[in-house]
């Protein structure tokens, strides 16, 4: 809706402002952090040493002035872009706005700042013209252009570097880095699609991470949007097994239904009538129930 939407556009200090994992800006920028509606959504600064040697490039007459002038106008739009909308104000009138409410596919961009990916990658275009005119005035001498192009890396990969941090905004050095569950038991050959139990947001997440083994399809996903079929699945299959949602089950042509004993499982919701008699399969912690169709 157009109040998400709202929630997640932001003020032009967006721009100024770096996540708080962010190892050079992170503490320097709190300030303009605090009071932001949604971080890190809002948190766009793409580096200090990419915007210097992007205005470089801007001016730099080693690239076609067509080129440059055009990667510099793709930067405005985008960031003006990147901004969203306000419900009220001069910010109700913002281009994105007009998009929004105009071209069809824009309503499905639930965070405005998602397309700043596209004005750091014409910032990075900038700067590589940028870094290739100071490599190229500092080629007549011996050592500076390799001193000049280390510095550079230096200075990129620094901003660009991160620190894990706690809730209260201090570093977790000296926790461990945090790991993939494993796989309990592989799925793989199962009748398709899968649908997996229990079907809270953060399984889901593990099933979307476990199905690169093979790509099995099935019925699990997760986004900020969820698909009507996935709601109504979830909302009939409550009682599972009872005859209503293996009906329902086999007639959206699922293949098999997969229980990991081993989450939390959401008890039966009262009121649900008595399970069915299904022919369940042990693989290590799942339990595996194979609808016939």
């Amino acid at each position: 809706s157009s109040v998400t939407v709202s929630r997640y556009s932001g003020p032009p200090r967006m721009f100024l402002t770096a996540p708080q994992t962010s190892l050079v800006w992170g503490a320097a920028t709190k300030p303009l952090r605090d009071g932001l509606n949604a971080v890190p959504e809002q948190t766009l600064f793409p580096g200090l040493a990419v915007v210097l040697l992007a205005l470089a490039g801007l001016g730099w007459s080693g690239w076609p002035r067509a080129l440059r002038i055009g990667l510099g106008l793709a930067v405005l739009a985008l960031a003006v872009l990147s901004l969203g909308f306000q419900q009220h104000g001069i910010g109700a009138w913002l281009p994105y706005r007009v998009l929004y409410e105009v071209v069809p596919g824009w309503r499905g961009i639930r965070v405005p700042g998602r397309l700043h990916t596209l004005t750091t990658l014409a910032l990075a275009l900038l700067a590589a013209a940028g870094a290739a005119r100071l490599l190229a005035a500092t080629a007549r001498r011996r050592i500076l252009p390799s001193v000049a192009g280390a510095l550079l890396l230096a200075c990129v990969v620094a901003e660009g570097a991160g620190v894990r941090v706690g809730h209260d905004g201090q570093a977790l050095a000296a926790y461990p880095h945090p790991r993939v569950p494993a796989q309990p038991a592989r799925v793989s050959g199962l009748p398709a699609p899968l649908l997996q139990l229990p079907t809270a947001p953060d399984d889901n997440r593990r099933y979307l991470v476990w199905s690169t083994d093979g790509f099995a399809p099935m019925v699990n996903g997760r986004s900020s949007f969820e698909p009507r079929f996935f709601a109504e699945a979830i909302a009939r299959t409550r009682c599972f097994p009872d005859p209503a949602s293996l009906a329902y089950l086999r007639g959206a042509g699922v293949g098999s239904v997969v229980i990991h004993t081993e989450l939390q499982l959401a008890p039966r919701p009262a009121g649900c009538g008595p399970p069915s008699d299904v022919r369940e399969v042990r693989r290590g912690p799942l339990l595996i129930v194979r609808i016939r169709r």
